[in-house]
Order: structure tokens, then sequence, then C-alpha cells
């Protein structure tokens, strides 16, 4: 793939996000719109509004496809707030942890699978109970042959599992209610992002690049647009549909503290339409789990930067000189049509009868996509 094919311009209120994306993707093709989900997850944990939760990050991708790859970069730079977790024992989380763990940090947990076997046999029923409490009221009591134990705080949550381990657990944590405090994530790779990066590392031509966050040390009140809300409501209704939850207001808080947080980032105190914009093009992550890849996010980026309508053979002219093949670019509008992501209309353009599919930027999340 042509290296042009990396970069994507946002606007002007979004700068500091485009460095995000562009640092990652210019190295690991396809997993900067990851990167910006983890990041902005990450700050949420700052975002002031009276409550205790942030918005926790499930990181769905196929085994091998890079969640260390995309959570390291955050660690790196970052370990004022960003702790690898790694730690369990038979007697649960809370005995074993130091209380600073639970105050103002943002958890990275690269294999959940992994984590969750080393708490011994009730590990999986401690673990959820930890986090449904902790991550919703920010405390946790624990009675134990030693006494009782609590903690008290704010964290954030950004764990990776493998989509094979996903489907074998979904059900159970559903459950168990774990999948209501966190955002899933399902991601893939095109068969041409997978040869660009697996080319790469076979010539040594790779760099883990590094994401620094903004130096934030305590929670900041940002402003909400009240013109937004019916539109992030309606965003609410999508996440509500991809945890397959009965609760909206977990739904609600999330995309709200999302928009903030991705102002927070960029060094403003209250949410623009960009902002709402930004994480409309990451809602397809959230809702399919077919797994959307990355240019899923491109080319919905790409019709929001252009100022003309396009049709389906400028976008597939577009990426094709940038790599991708016709037949993947066809597929991702295909399902980019079907979850109404981009404002598309069937219109006659020439005499004969030949239809053209019109795109145009989704100013306005459609009726449908609320049912």
């Amino acid at each position: 793939m042509t290296e042009r094919t990396n970069n994507i311009n946002f606007s002007e209120n979004l700068r500091e996000i485009e460095k995000i994306y562009n640092s990652i993707e210019n190295e690991l093709l396809g997993l900067g719109v990851v990167a910006v989900m983890a990041s902005l997850c990450s700050i949420s944990l700052f975002v002031k509004d009276g409550k205790k939760r942030g918005c926790n990050l499930l990181l769905i991708i196929p085994k091998g496809g890079g969640k260390k790859e995309v959570l390291e970069p955050l660690t790196k730079k970052n370990k004022n707030i960003i702790i690898p977790f790694s730690k369990g024992t038979e007697t649960g989380i809370v005995t074993k942890l130091s209380k600073e763990y639970f105050k103002h940090h943002v958890w990275v947990v690269e294999d959940l699978i992994s984590t969750v076997a080393t708490l011994g046999k009730n590990g999986l029923n401690d673990f959820c109970a930890f986090h449904n409490e902790f991550l919703e009221k920010g405390h946790y009591e624990k009675a134990t042959g030693f006494g009782e134990h609590k903690v008290e705080g704010k964290i954030v949550c950004l764990y990776g599992i493998a989509l094979e381990e996903f489907r074998k657990h979904e059900k159970k944590w559903k459950n168990l209610t774990f999948m209501d405090r966190f955002i899933p994530f399902h991601f893939t790779y095109t068969n041409e992002e997978d040869d660009s990066i697996g080319k790469r590392i076979f010539d040594g031509n790779i760099k883990i690049p590094e994401i620094k966050l903004p130096n934030i040390k305590r929670e900041r009140k940002i402003e909400w647009d009240n013109e937004l809300t019916s539109e992030a409501l309606n965003l609410s209704r999508l996440l509500k549909k991809g945890r397959d939850s009965s609760f909206m207001a977990r739904a609600s808080i999330d995309i709200k503290k999302l928009c903030m947080a991705s102002a927070l980032i960029n060094k403003r105190d209250s949410v623009v339409r960009d902002d709402l914009l930004l994480v409309k093009s990451l809602i397809p992550y959230m809702i399919n789990p077919v797994c959307f890849s990355s240019l899923t996010f491109k080319i919905i980026q790409f019709v929001r930067n252009s100022r003309d309508e396009l049709i389906s053979e400028d976008i597939i002219e577009y990426f094709s000189e940038r790599g991708y093949k016709e037949k993947t670019i066809e597929y991702h509008l295909k399902q980019i049509r079907s979850q109404n992501l981009i404002n598309h209309e069937e219109r006659s353009r020439e005499k004969g009868g030949i239809y053209y599919v019109y795109y145009s930027d989704l100013s306005q999340t459609k009726e449908e996509d609320s049912e």
C-alpha cells in the first residue's frame, strides 16, 4: 500500500486527535482509529461531571491482531496515570493492590482472559463483582479470612480480548452484567492493511510509536452544548443496542463523556459539534460484531472533508489510488450504507436509467438509527 493512505486531516477543532491518529497510523496501518478510541476513554477519567465512572473500553480484535501494539504506546508515555494491570490472586484484587492503584488511574490489560485465569477458581465472579460495583460507584468492599478490605477512587479500564475468546465468554459476561460497564469496540483489518504491516515487520521497518496524552492532574468541567443532545441520544441508543442492554442511562453517559473527553484532549472547555461527529465516526465499531476495519473510519472522514457530494466511484477511485482493492472498498461502502453511517441517496444522473449512489456528510443521525 502507498504511504499516503495513512494520514487523515481532521477539523481545526480536532488537531490533537489528528496527531494521535496519524502517529499510530503511519507506523501501524489500520490501528489509528483504535488509538483514538483508547485515548478518549483514558482522558474521560478527568471529565468532571459528579459521577464516579469514566468510559471503559473492551477492545475486541482477532487473535494476534495488535492489542499490545496499540495499548503499549499509551502506557509508555503516560505512566503518571496508566498502569499495566496484570496482578491476580485467589484472595481477590482489592487485597493485594496498593490503594494508589484505585485513585485516578487507567488500568490496561492486553489479554483479559489470561488475567482472569490468574485469579483462582472464583476469579471470574470476583473480577466481575469488583468491576460492576467500583466502576459505577467508586468504592468496593470485600470480606476475606484476613478481615474487611475497602477501596475508593476512580479508574478507567482499557481491556483487550481476542475475538475468538470474546465469543466464547460473551454470554456469561452479559449475565454477570460485566458488559454493561464497558464499551465494546469490535475491530479487524482489511487484507491490504494486514499485508502492509506484515511486510514492514518482515523488512524490519516498523517502530512502535508513543502517544503522549495531555498532562491533566485534576478533573475538569466541560460545558455541554444542548443543541447536540438529541443527536447524542440517538448515538446512545446505538451503543445500548451494541451492548445488548436494556439500560439507556449508561450508554447516554458514555456518549456524552466521550464527546467531553474529545474537547479535553483538544484543549477546550466546551463540547463542539466536531467532537460529536468524531464520536459518531466511532459508533460502527461499538454496534456491529462484524468488526469494521479502519477503512470505515477513513471513508467517513473522507466524505466529511469533501465539500461536494460524492458518488461511489469517487470514493473507490480515491482509496484505490491508496492501495485498497475495489472489492474491499465496495464491501465497506455496503456496510456503511446498511448502518446509515453516511447520508446516501440513489438518483438518476444520466439517460438510460443509470443510477448513482450519492454520499454526503451525516449531519444528522437518521431516525431509523434510533429504532
